[in-house]
């Protein structure tokens, strides 16, 4: 919602000019992250990801997509671009016919 943007602008900004915060904020983030990053590891082991997925990077794309759409383009985050981004991870993260 608004508030959470605006207090996600307001942190970022602090973690821009507070070297301490920034060192916070990072921690905290990376914390909040693991959760998407143990189900793309998940999907990985089960094969129902590609095994060549870096975890990492998958919940990073997905974070950072969201992120940009809700700060910078001032879109709501509805349950149609949730399911668009769903759909487009799952055709680029579904095992290949190689077997990767």
């Amino acid at each position: 919602d608004d508030r959470f943007a605006a207090a996600l602008t307001a942190q970022i900004d602090k973690a821009r000019r507070d070297p301490a915060y920034r060192t916070a904020h990072l921690k905290y983030a990376v914390s909040r992250n693991e959760h998407g990053v143990a189900l793309f590891k998940a999907g990985v082991t089960s094969g129902q990801l590609r095994r060549d997925l870096d975890p990492h990077h998958e919940t990073d794309l997905i974070l950072s997509f969201l992120v940009y759409q809700r700060l910078m383009r001032h879109r709501t985050l509805d349950r149609k671009l949730v399911d668009t981004v769903h759909r487009e991870l799952m055709e680029r993260c579904a095992p290949r016919d190689d077997g990767r």
